[in-house]
C-alpha cells in the first residue's frame, strides 16, 4: 500500500492506492459489470478528492440471507471496485446502506463471517437489493451397514431445530440419497453449504430405522461421526368412525416419548390411510415407546401410546359440521368471502393480590373457510375449546359468532348458525404530507384503532399511503372516536384524534426529537432490559428500545409531546426452559420531546440502593420478577439472577414488602430499608398463612 503524502500548507488533492488483493479476482474483471465500471472509475477519483466536497448518497435497503432464506444480521457491505466501506444501519424492516447516488449502478461486496462474499448491483431505481450468501460450514458423517451382508439405499437430511424462542421452524436446508455398501464399508456423506449453529441430521430408508442426531456447524467441516444403522419396526393398522365405516386419508403419527410435544431429537413417523382405512407406519426403532395422534378433517383428533405392539385400531369421533350463511346488509348472499375459525381457550388465574384474571388464548388451531356462490360455508368442528367464527372481507364490519366449547356427553350433529351479516364500515380519507414544505409522503403505514362499546375491546384497520400521499382506510366501526397513527422511517410518529363524524383528515409529518437515556442497574440486568414507550401516560411493547451494555439507549425521530417510558425485563423462566417472558415493571419516567431537540433522562438510577437475594424454600428464586412495595402501592422491581440476587432502588426509607410471581407472600418477606440505603437483604418467599 502506498500512503498518502504528508501534510502541507498547500491545498492539493490526495489519493490513496488501495491493495485489493484479499478480494482475488478484480471485480473490474469480470464481464456482467463492465456497462457501469466507468460510473465507478469516475467515482473512485472523487473519493480521492478534497474532503471538502463529500460524494452525495442515498438510502437503499439490504437484506441478506442464507440459502433457505434465514437472515444474516452481522455482514458488512463494501463498494466497488475501490471496496472502500459502506455504512450499514439496522432498522424496524431490516438494514439500510448508505451508496453512491447520481451514479448508473452501484456495485455492492457483501461480506459476513462463515460465509463466502457475494457481489451485488443497485440499480439507479432501485430502493432495495437483496443477496443470498453461501456458507463455508458443512457436515461429513458416515455410516455403517446392518451387517457383511445387506446394504441399500438412505436418505440423509439436515434441518433446523424447531425452537419457537430463537425462530426456527424446522426448514429443509439440505437432503442427499446415499447408497449404503454392507460392512466393513464406511458409507460418507457430505453436506455443503451449512450455515453456522445447531442443525438435525436425519436419515431414514427401507427396512431401516430412522434417526436423528444434532450437530453443531461452525465456519468448516463438521464431522459428525459413525451411525450404524439399525433394524426397523413397522406398525400396522386400521382407522374407523364411531359407526364402524372406515376412514380414508387419515393421518397416522408416531413419535417417540411419552407426549405429543414437539422434541428435538427422536422418531417422528406418519403414513396415510387408504381407501380401506388401513395404513402402515415403518422405520420404527424395535425398543421405544411411542405416542401417536390420528386426525382427519371430518373427525376428532385421537392420541394415545404404543409399546411393543405392531397392530394399531383406531375410532375416530365424528366432528360436529357447522353450517352458516354470509349476506350483506339487504340480506343478498356474499360470496368469496373468508371467515376465520380459531379455536380459543379461556383460563382464569388469581394473582398474589387476589385479583382474577382472565385470559383468551388461540389453542393453535386455526382455519379459513370460504363462503360459496349462495353466501353458504360449512366446515367441522374439531376439539372441545370454543369456536370463533369470524368473516373478515376488507370495507365491512364482521359480525363474529362465539360457540361453546362442546362437552363429552353433547350431541355432534349438524349446527346451523343462520345467517352473519357484514355490514359497511366507516370509511377514513386523508393526505399525509411532510411538515416542511408539504411534499407527498409515499408508503407511510396508518393504523385506525377505536374500542367497540364501553370496556370492550378494540378494533384495528390499516392501510398504506399512495405515491401522492393519499390513503383510505375501510371497515371502522360507526360512532366512536378513532385514533389515527401515522409511521414513516426517517419522520416521527404522528397521533391524531379523529372525531366520529369526520370523514376526511391531513397528517404533517415532521423529523421529531431525539431522545438520549440512561437506565441504571447491573450487567444481568441490562443484558435482560429493554424499554418500553408511548406517548403520554401509555406504553406498549410494540414501542421498544434495546439497552446497550451500558445502560444507554437512544430514539431518533420522537413524536413531540410527552413521551413515557417503562424498564422492562425479558427473561427465561428455569422451570419453563422452551418459554420466554416479557414484563413490564413499576420503573417509569417521562420526558417532554421538542421538535428538532433533544431531551435527555435517566431510568431507574434515583432513589436510595437496595440489594440482597431471594430463596423460596431454602432455594435461590432464578430469573424471577420480585415487586418492592410500602404502605401496598408497587413502587420498584427487580430481576433476580441465576443466584437469587437481585439490585434495585427505592425511593425513600421504611419497611419494603417484596412479592414474586409464585404467590402472595407474608410480611416476614421484607427489607427494613434505612436512610443510607441496604445490601445484603435474605428474603425467604413463603406463601400466605404460613
Amino acid at each position: 500500500m502506498i500512503e498518502p503524502p504528508p501534510p502541507s500548507n498547500r491545498r492539493t488533492k490526495q489519493y490513496t492506492i488501495l491493495d485489493l488483493t484479499p478480494f482475488r479476482t478484480p471485480f473490474w474483471a469480470t464481464p456482467f459489470r463492465a456497462p457501469f465500471l466507468t460510473p465507478f472509475l469516475v467515482l473512485f477519483v472523487a473519493l480521492g478528492a478534497d474532503s471538502a466536497e463529500p460524494v452525495a448518497t442515498r438510502s437503499v435497503s439490504v437484506k441478506v440471507v442464507d440459502r433457505i432464506g434465514r437472515p444474516v444480521k452481522d455482514f458488512e457491505a463494501f463498494l466497488l471496485p475501490v471496496c472502500s466501506k459502506v455504512a450499514v444501519r439496522a432498522e424496524k424492516e431490516g438494514f439500510v446502506a448508505e451508496v453512491p447516488a447520481g451514479v448508473e449502478a452501484v456495485g455492492l461486496r457483501l461480506t459476513a463471517r462463515s460465509f463466502e462474499a457475494a457481489d451485488v448491483t443497485v440499480a439507479p431505481e432501485a430502493a432495495a437489493v437483496e443477496a443470498t450468501l453461501k456458507a463455508k460450514g458443512s457436515v461429513r458423517v458416515s455410516f455403517l451397514a446392518i451387517d457383511e451382508r445387506r446394504g441399500g439405499t438412505l436418505a440423509v437430511s439436515l434441518k433446523e431445530t424447531v425452537d419457537p424462542v430463537a425462530g426456527t421452524k424446522g426448514r429443509l436446508l439440505a437432503e442427499r440419497t446415499a447408497t449404503v455398501e454392507p460392512r466393513p464399508a464406511q458409507n460418507a456423506v457430505v453436506l455443503d453449504d451449512v450455515p453456522p449453529g445447531d442443525w438435525v441430521l436425519w436419515w431414514e430408508g427401507p427396512g431401516l430405522a430412522a434417526g436423528t442426531k444434532v450437530v453443531r456447524v461452525g465456519e468448516a467441516r463438521t464431522e459428525a461421526g459413525t451411525v450404524t444403522l439399525l433394524p426397523g419396526r413397522s406398525v400396522e393398522g386400521a382407522v374407523r368412525d364411531d359407526l364402524g365405516l372406515v376412514v380414508s386419508g387419515a393421518r397416522v403419527r408416531l413419535r417417540t416419548g411419552g407426549g405429543l410435544t414437539e422434541r428435538p431429537l427422536g422418531t417422528d413417523r406418519s403414513a396415510r390411510s387408504g381407501s380401506d382405512g388401513g395404513f402402515s407406519v415403518n422405520g420404527l426403532p424395535l425398543d421405544e415407546t411411542f405416542a401417536w395422534d390420528v386426525t382427519s378433517p371430518e373427525h376428532e383428533d385421537a392420541r394415545g401410546s404404543l409399546g411393543g405392539e405392531t397392530r394399531l385400531e383406531v375410532v375416530l369421533v365424528r366432528a360436529q359440521r357447522v353450517t352458516g350463511r354470509l349476506v350483506d346488509e339487504e340480506g343478498l348472499p356474499v360470496a368469496d368471502a373468508p371467515l376465520e375459525v380459531s379455536y380459543t381457550k379461556s383460563t382464569v388465574t388469581t394473582d398474589a393480590e387476589g385479583h382474577e384474571r382472565r385470559h383468551t388464548s388461540v389453542e393453535g388451531h386455526r382455519e379459513q373457510v370460504v363462503s360459496r356462490e349462495d353466501g353458504t360455508f360449512s366446515f367441522f368442528r374439531h376439539l372441545p375449546f370454543a369456536v370463533q367464527v369470524a368473516p373478515s372481507r376488507a370495507g365491512t364490519l364482521p359480525e363474529a359468532r362465539v360457540l361453546e366449547p362442546l362437552g363429552d356427553d353433547a350431541e355432534r350433529g349438524e349446527l346451523d348458525l343462520g345467517d352473519l351479516v357484514l355490514r359497511k364500515g366507516r370509511m377514513l380519507t386523508g393526505r399525509v404530507a411532510r411538515a416542511d414544505g408539504g411534499a407527498a409522503v409515499e408508503g407511510a403505514r396508518l393504523e385506525a384503532v377505536w374500542r367497540k362499546g364501553v370496556g370492550g375491546s378494540m378494533g384495528t384497520e390499516r392501510g398504506f399511503t399512495d405515491p401522492d400521499g393519499t390513503f383510505r382506510i375501510d371497515g371502522i366501526l360507526p360512532g366512536p372516536e378513532v385514533t389515527l397513527t401515522v409511521r414513516k422511517e426517517g419522520f416521527a410518529t404522528k397521533t391524531v384524534r379523529v372525531a366520529p363524524e369526520t370523514e376526511s383528515v391531513d397528517v404533517l409529518l415532521g423529523r421529531g426529537g431525539r431522545v438520549q437515556g440512561r437506565a441504571c442497574g447491573t450487567a444481568w440486568e441490562l443484558s435482560h432490559m429493554a424499554i418500553w414507550y408511548g406517548p403520554g401516560g401509555g406504553i406498549s411493547n410494540q414501542n421498544i428500545v434495546r439497552v446497550e451494555a451500558s445502560g444507554r439507549f437512544e430514539l431518533e425521530n420522537t413524536e413531540p409531546g410527552p413521551v413515557t417510558f417503562a424498564r422492562s425485563w425479558r427473561f427465561r423462566d428455569p422451570a419453563q426452559p422452551g418459554s420466554t417472558f416479557d414484563w413490564s415493571g413499576q420503573v417509569r419516567a417521562s420526558v417532554e420531546v421538542k421538535e428538532g431537540e433533544t431531551s435527555q433522562f435517566t431510568l431507574g438510577c434515583e432513589g436510595l440502593p437496595l440489594s440482597g437475594v431471594v430463596t423460596r424454600g431454602g432455594r435461590p428464586v432464578t430469573s424471577e420478577i420480585v415487586a418492592f412495595s410500602l404502605g401496598g402501592s408497587p413502587a420498584t422491581d427487580a430481576l433476580t439472577d441465576a443466584a437469587g440476587s437481585f439490585s434495585t432502588r427505592v425511593p425513600s426509607p421504611g419497611l419494603w414488602l417484596l412479592s414474586a410471581r409464585g404467590g402472595a407472600t407474608t410480611s416476614a418477606a421484607s427489607c427494613e430499608v434505612p436512610p443510607g440505603g441496604l445490601e445484603g437483604c435474605r428474603v425467604e418467599l413463603t406463601p400466605s398463612g404460613q
